[in-house]
């Protein structure tokens, strides 16, 4: 059974890729952009050697699809740009832990690692996805602590400003 790995980077930077250590705050900062543009803040990112081969954040609300989660958008870039269904030597990084659709694709698209940087506090689908033993693939699941404050913020505020506006 797999389990959840959880890295704090100030303490364990020899798990994470060295060049990998800049595309959190690069993912935040995507997250942010979404908000402001009326969107749940989530931005994702697939790495392939330890560069961003694709990048998206949340476009519900804009393309009025209920599908357009951050981490598909990223997903289905990627599969284009690698000409290939199957992304085994690739990871996704995403501001939030994955919902189950997104877990999912990440699953069948046999990324190799999903390192996410806040939990969901709601339905925490990846962590419960991950350890059933039902799956042929599963990607290791890595929660980087170190990025939770920024993270869990951009949730807070987003959610906060839009009570306010009702």
């Amino acid at each position: 059974m797999k389990r959840v790995v959880e890295i704090n980077l100030i303490n364990a930077s020899t798990n994470v890729p060295v060049k990998a250590k800049n595309h959190p705050d690069f993912a935040i900062k995507l997250a942010r952009r979404a908000g402001r543009r009326g969107e749940i803040p989530v931005a994702a990112l697939v790495l392939h050697n330890d560069s961003v081969i694709s990048a998206a954040s949340n476009r519900v609300e804009e393309l009025r699809d209920s599908s357009a989660h951050a981490e598909i958008l990223a997903l289905r870039l990627a599969h284009s740009r690698m000409g290939n269904e199957r992304l085994e030597q690739c990871d996704l990084l995403v501001t939030l832990e994955p919902c189950t659709m997104c877990t999912g694709m990440a699953v069948q698209a046999r990324i190799r690692k999903i390192f996410y940087l806040a939990r969901e506090k709601k339905i925490p689908a990846a962590e419960k996805i991950l350890t059933l033993d039902r799956h042929g693939h599963i990607p290791q699941l890595i929660y980087l602590s170190h990025y939770a404050p920024k993270a869990e913020a951009l949730m807070t505020d987003f959610f906060l400003a839009l009570r306010q506006v009702r």
